[in-house]
């Protein structure tokens, strides 16, 4: 039973949250429960989200983690900017408005917190060397999914074109579920045109870009941090891939933060001249 136990504090909630990190980026966008007042949906990925995060407060409960106090103060301090706003929304400016849904206020001041609660979760479990080359080898696995996916949303019509008489009896896609309006929240499939900005496993291109946006500069510090070639040759194929879906979503403010993150990258990695001896 104590094997058990020092297995479960060991490993569990941070393969959990690599699982959780997959699922989440591959799950299609399809909802679950229906929020009145809004199209947003209740999703599968937010009960997920919601399990890891009891798991890790008890941990923490039982001093098996430890919350990054430092590192993680300034999402913190976002978080009691948002409590405040919206105490101060409830109390003093939505009885003043007509449409006006405090249930709504309070579900969307809780969706930023779950948009950013597994940086600490997942923080607390790097322990060691071994644990970053775990979430690096989950996060390649969900990138793969990705990648993959909306290459195939982009270029499928080029098959139809090529083997016309086998997809006429057998049509197909990589449907793109998106959450942009009220009717396509509802989890209705659309094969994308050939020039549509695609979306991959994401509700909508500009998500699938603010994906690549944080992914992309991550890649390339791996790319010239690791020692090994076969590495430096993985992670820029990678790099590449993941580029070019960027620009398949055609989401321009998204290219200017792209170049700043990997302006910022070089800069860091320059100045501390990083060594990753993950692979």
């Amino acid at each position: 039973m104590n094997k058990l136990l020092q297995l479960f504090d060991n490993y569990f909630l941070k393969f959990a949250v690599i699982a959780t990190l997959i699922f989440t980026a591959l799950y299609p966008k399809l909802p679950s429960i229906q929020v009145t007042h809004t199209w947003v949906y209740v999703r599968l990925e937010d009960f997920a989200i919601a399990a890891i995060v009891i798991l890790w407060v008890i941990q923490v409960l039982r001093k098996k983690v430890k919350i990054p106090f430092l590192l993680g103060s300034p999402i913190a301090l976002y978080w009691g900017i948002g409590l405040v706003s919206l105490i101060f929304s409830l109390l003093f400016i939505g009885p003043h408005l007509l449409n006006f849904f405090p249930k709504i206020a309070a579900l969307e001041y809780l969706r930023r917190i779950e948009y950013m609660i597994l940086f600490f979760v997942a923080f607390s479990t790097i322990k060691t060397v071994k644990d970053i080359r775990d979430y690096v080898i989950g996060l390649c696995i969900a990138l793969t999914g990705v990648i993959i996916y909306g290459l195939g949303q982009h270029f499928y019509l080029m098959l139809w074109h090529m083997f016309p008489s086998f997809f006429e009896k057998n049509p197909f896609c990589f449907p793109s579920f998106q959450t942009g309006n009220e009717e396509f929240a509802k989890g209705i499939p659309l094969c994308l045109p050939e020039n549509a900005r695609i979306t991959s496993t994401f509700g909508g291109h500009y998500d699938l870009a603010a994906y690549m946006v944080l992914i992309i500069p991550l890649l390339i510090a791996l790319m010239l941090g690791v020692k090994k070639w076969f590495g430096k040759i993985f992670f820029g194929v990678f790099s590449f891939t993941s580029l070019l879906l960027l620009i398949f979503t055609s989401s321009r403010v998204s290219f200017v933060a792209y170049l700043v993150g990997v302006v910022f990258t070089l800069i860091f990695i320059n100045r501390k001249k990083l060594i990753i001896p993950v692979l």
